[in-house]
């Protein structure tokens, strides 16, 4: 009988030893609920946060579109001339010298009211003249300007549309892409904002698959165009583009 009370006493004290560890483990076991709880709410945080951004993306992607073209849509009466002479000291002066290049280099008679703006583009450096945009009242007379740059020709002076940056870098892009083409001996012309290449247009996203990436070399703002650029000009390749 007295082994049998020791026995009971001794499993006694093992339970009581064990109440602590089940206050610990209950512990642990609500610690982990509480953090799986925590992250299913981080979770379903994460998961609406993700959903506001790709809402804002949209948002942003949608505004920028519009800018674009409102940018694009404000620049389509508008040229760039570029290395015509910077000697005027006013706008009265400006506009003497744009008559000037109209009658005796394009050789077309442009009515100087049907300019809206002139204006020398960025901050001189050296002796170079800065470029000049012009701003047209109607599609008409720029597309008369356009068409005259032929006579042009033989001088260093050149003419471009007056392209947003995003058109710019495609512009660039296309013209690497042509140079790339014609090194191989293909016949190539640029078309806007794509690339005629034996006899058929081709966008830079086919261009990309059939040709690969390449880079286009930035060029400056305020420098004209290279020969090659001016030439393809003078032989129509980009008129009106």
């Amino acid at each position: 009988m007295a082994a049998t009370n020791e026995a009971i006493l001794e499993r006694l004290k093992k339970l009581d030893l064990l109440d602590p560890m089940n206050e610990k483990i209950n512990d642990i076991s609500n610690s982990l609920g509480e953090m799986n709880k925590e992250i299913k709410e981080n979770k379903q945080n994460i998961s609406a946060l993700k959903t506001q951004v790709m809402e804002y993306k949209k948002e942003n992607d949608t505004l920028l579109s519009k800018i674009q073209f409102f940018e694009q849509h404000s620049k389509r009466k508008n040229i760039i001339i570029y290395n015509i002479e910077e000697k005027e000291t006013g706008w009265r002066e400006l506009r003497l010298l744009l008559d000037g290049f109209f009658r005796e280099l394009l050789k077309i008679e442009i009515d100087m009211n049907l300019i809206e703006g002139i204006y020398r583009i960025g901050k001189r450096y050296g002796t170079s003249p800065r470029p000049l945009r012009v701003v047209f009242a109607d599609m008409n007379t720029k597309n008369e300007v356009i068409s005259s740059t032929r006579n042009l020709r033989g001088t260093k002076i050149s003419i471009s549309q007056d392209y947003t940056e995003p058109e710019r870098e495609k512009r660039r892009t296309l013209l690497s892409y042509r140079r790339k083409l014609m090194d191989s001996g293909i016949p190539v012309k640029i078309k806007g904002f794509s690339l005629l290449v034996n006899g058929k247009l081709s966008t830079l996203a086919e261009l990309e698959e059939q040709y690969g990436n390449i880079e286009s070399k930035k060029r400056n703002r305020e420098t004209p165009p290279k020969k090659e650029e001016k030439k393809k000009r003078e032989d129509g390749s980009s008129t009106a583009a």
